[in-house]
């Protein structure tokens, strides 16, 4: 996926750039591999092809693709968390619709999931966590911290908080996110592509 948002793209390698309150320098930014499925088969198949020839495939998903997989599984549940943010958009759950959907990096902070519409200063910002416990209000907290880290000295910015947990939400943040409209909780049955 771009990160100027093109859901259809054939691209073997991407320019990512941070997505930010203000655009950056088309010139800065990381390179990754577009595909899952080409990232998956370089990680642990192209490294492993001797062991698999020889048919020691139980073994290598025992030593090798086990304990590594729940931080490829999280990359890709990042990706569909940015592209449900679209479905949040065209559901009128998320007020305004995206001009850019990516995410965004610094030396001090990460955020997962960042939406922007620059023309009217509104930003959802997420957190999307691949792992078997459940969020909490500390995630929430240390999203908002990010956020801010994220604004710099931006001001008048309306923002949108999207916690994606795999594993759901700790009673407290339920609560919490029931009273509040701009903290959105989302769980893999409701994301689109993980049906």
């Amino acid at each position: 996926m771009d990160y100027r948002f093109r859901p259809w793209s054939f691209k073997l390698v991407e320019h990512r750039q941070a997505v930010g309150p203000r655009r950056s320098s088309p010139s800065w930014g990381s390179w990754h591999l577009a595909d899952s499925y080409i990232r998956f088969w370089g990680r642990w198949i192209l490294p492993y092809t001797s062991q698999i020839e020889f048919g020691e495939t139980e073994q290598l998903i025992r030593e090798v693709l086990r304990p590594g997989w729940d931080r490829f599984a999280g990359s890709v549940w990042e990706e569909l968390a940015r592209r449900h943010v679209l479905e949040l958009a065209a559901s009128r759950t998320l007020p305004f619709w995206p001009e850019e959907i990516g995410s965004w990096w610094s030396g001090d902070a990460q955020i997962d999931v960042v939406a922007v519409q620059s023309s009217r200063r509104c930003a959802l910002v997420g957190e999307a966590r691949w792992r078997r416990e459940k969020m909490g209000v500390a995630d929430l907290d240390a999203l908002k911290a990010n956020a801010r880290t994220w604004l710099g000295k931006e001001r008048g910015w309306e923002l949108w908080y999207a916690l994606f947990s795999r594993s759901g939400f700790s009673a407290e943040l339920t609560a919490l996110g029931k009273d509040d409209p701009n903290v959105l909780l989302v769980d893999p049955t409701q994301v689109v592509g993980a049906r």
